[in-house]
């Protein structure tokens, strides 16, 4: 790439030198080398300054991308004030394109990062409130961030806004969203952190029976079977129901091996804290056996 750009790029259409540019500085970004993502973004945005041939679609696509790139870079590169100010730009210039519509989560991820929770909400928020955005892709997104935002502080309050206030707003304004499945398993998980073992149940069985042909539903029957052992010590039928989904998980060629090796894990210690030590041993032999490559030599 370097070389078909050398010198100029002669001889290369302007809409493909565009785009190639445009390339170069995502790859850079993408190794983590944010100084040459910022000087090769500021080549990208001085050409297309310049105006020339290009489609005007594209121009003005690839400007709006090259901008957000730019002020990546420069957060990354710890230069904040900088970063905030390209970002406002972007969304002055182009404010119905992607790029200005997923700067919001690329600068609440960044507050994030700094430890800004709550100033990563507000960014968030204001982005799904802002009437324009409402329909935009990344909303889904944006209310399910703001509910991972609540759930790592922690608090019993955050954990019930971020089931009720955010994950259901997404699960009732986005229904034909991707995340919509995400959502529910994390709503199932917050109800556990909030100790409502018998909610949690339903939120995953529902799952279970309205969503079983979901690439990811294994990881619904995981979680069903934690909150059984969680009410095993009042129920031997609860103890066994969660048992005999570990077993079948761990057994289950299908699933990814690193849920396989969970739950094999997880049955191992449920025998084990179910005074059945001997066997609690075999099964956790029997998950080293079956997947020697996960352990470190």
């Amino acid at each position: 790439m370097d070389k078909l750009l050398a010198g100029g790029a002669q001889g290369v259409p302007e809409d493909l030198r565009i785009r190639l540019m445009w390339l170069r500085a995502k790859l850079s970004f993408d190794n983590n080398q944010p100084e040459t993502t910022l000087r090769q973004a500021d080549e990208l945005l001085a050409l297309l300054a310049k105006g020339g041939q290009a489609d005007e679609a594209l121009r003005n696509n690839v400007t709006s991308t090259a901008q957000l790139l730019k002020a990546q870079a420069l957060l990354a590169l710890s230069r904040d004030q900088e970063g905030l100010a390209m970002l406002d730009q972007l969304r002055t210039a182009h404010r119905a394109t992607a790029a200005a519509q997923y700067s919001y989560l690329v600068q609440a991820g960044h507050l994030t990062q700094r430890g800004d929770m709550a100033g990563a909400q507000g960014v968030l928020l204001s982005f799904v409130d802002t009437p324009a955005y409402r329909q935009s892709e990344y909303a889904p997104l944006a209310l399910y961030e703001a509910a991972i935002n609540l759930e790592r502080q922690g608090l019993d309050r955050q954990l019930r806004e971020a089931y009720e206030k955010m994950l259901e707003r997404l699960i009732h304004d986005y229904p034909q969203s991707d995340l919509v499945f995400y959502a529910r398993l994390k709503q199932g998980d917050l109800l556990r952190k909030l100790n409502d073992f018998v909610s949690a149940r339903q939120v995953y069985e529902d799952l279970i029976n309205n969503s079983g042909r979901h690439p990811d539903i294994l990881l619904a029957q995981l979680a069903l079977a934690d909150s059984l052992f969680a009410q095993g010590a009042n129920s031997v039928v609860n103890y066994e129901s969660a048992s005999a989904i570990f077993e079948r998980l761990r057994d289950l060629p299908s699933a990814p091996v690193d849920l396989r090796v969970e739950a094999g894990f997880k049955w191992g210690y449920a025998l084990a804290k179910r005074a059945q030590p001997a066997k609690a041993q075999t099964v956790f032999w029997s998950v080293v056996d079956a997947f020697p490559r996960c352990w470190p030599r």
